[in-house]
């Protein structure tokens, strides 16, 4: 675990955060991921749809 003070109003809150994972590099290319033509928009609550 990993502890943090946070400033809160005039004192410090003390967070304790399970450790981070280990920092990579960035790939130098990611592939992108384009959409695919549906004739209707998927199901479910897990999905946000965006009228343009």
């Amino acid at each position: 675990m990993t502890s943090v003070a946070l400033p809160r109003c005039g004192g410090l809150f003390i967070c304790e955060f399970p450790e981070l994972p280990k920092r990579i590099e960035m790939p130098g290319f990611i592939k992108p991921q384009l959409a695919t033509l549906t004739s209707k928009a998927p199901k479910g609550h897990q999905w946000l749809h965006e009228i343009k």
